[in-house]
């Protein structure tokens, strides 16, 4: 990655360069944004819908896996989907800590609105990579 008077470029400098989806992402976390990104943690998935943040499956997903920053149920079969044929990366919006959904009007109005903005965030975040991406496949 360069910062040039056009603006910054992407490109490859030798066969040992990695410019997977993964690594172009990786260079984007540093780039300031009205929300929070991180690409060097992983991400679990599971079977069954976490309901609390204090349940065994949490606690056991920490001790085994401690650079978990965050869990779903999508992304394994996302991934498995795939067996290895595509490049790919999973974008995940985090709209919540495992809370329990809330039983009111409100409480299920506010976390739509939580959903949606982790949403928003996930496609532009997703759309930035992309386009680098393809940036550094023309270099």
């Amino acid at each position: 990655r360069r910062l040039t008077e056009e603006g910054e470029q992407f490109r490859v400098h030798s066969m040992s360069s990695d410019t997977s989806l993964f690594n172009v992402a990786r260079l984007l976390t540093g780039f300031s944004r009205p929300y929070r990104v991180i690409a060097d943690k992983g991400l679990a998935s599971s079977s069954v819908k976490i309901e609390t943040a204090d349940s065994a499956l949490v606690g056991h997903i920490h001790k085994v896996f401690p650079d978990a920053i965050a869990f779903d149920m999508e992304g394994f079969g996302f991934y498995r989907g795939l067996k290895g044929n595509n490049k790919s990366l999973w974008v995940k919006g985090v709209a919540d800590n495992g809370e329990s959904q809330v039983g009111t009007t409100g409480g299920r109005d506010a976390k739509q609105v939580d959903q949606r903005k982790a949403t928003e965030n996930a496609i532009d975040f997703a759309i930035d990579v992309v386009r680098a991406w393809l940036d550094t496949e023309k270099a």
